[in-house]
């Protein structure tokens, strides 16, 4: 996670909130959930800086979906990254330099999203998306989706 951070950092995100799902296999201890935040908070900060970024993202708390779905905006574009088994690969959708909205990019854990997390991502007007046929280590899909999502705007 704390490689995610700052590579996301790095990409430009504004907000990181870790997922707690059903797979997740690494969770942070239970009397040490506020010293990772601050971690991974301080590890945003100084990638930020490192990267010449003045603004720095946001950490959130590690929640669950129904938690991340009273979080997101209604507004934008809401994308979950499955793995194989969708039509649209990210790549493909229609959004351009011109986009001015929020892009919320959900990604599944180690273990991959169960069943029942992809529909109630799908039920909470999340798009299936995925990045081909490769199954993608957790660290590495949230950096080539934010790269991809990065060239499709312009910014790279």
């Amino acid at each position: 996670m704390n490689w995610v951070i700052q590579k996301a950092t790095e990409l430009g995100v504004t907000t990181i909130i870790p997922l707690l799902t059903s797979r997740v296999i690494a969770r942070p201890p239970a009397g040490r959930v506020r010293t990772v935040r601050e971690r991974w908070q301080r590890i945003a900060v100084d990638a930020a800086q490192q990267s010449e970024q003045w603004e720095f993202p946001r950490v959130t708390q590690a929640m669950d979906l129904p938690e991340l779905f009273q979080h997101v905006p209604h507004a934008g574009l809401h994308c979950a990254l499955f793995e194989r088994g969708t039509e649209q690969g990210l790549g493909s959708l229609s959004i351009d330099h011109t986009f001015q909205g929020t892009i919320v990019l959900a990604v599944g854990p180690e273990g991959g999203w169960t069943p029942e997390e992809m529909q109630e991502l799908l039920d909470q007007r999340f798009q299936s998306v995925s990045l081909g046929e490769s199954i993608l280590r957790s660290e590495t899909a949230p950096l080539v989706a934010l790269s991809i999502l990065q060239h499709r705007l312009g910014h790279i």
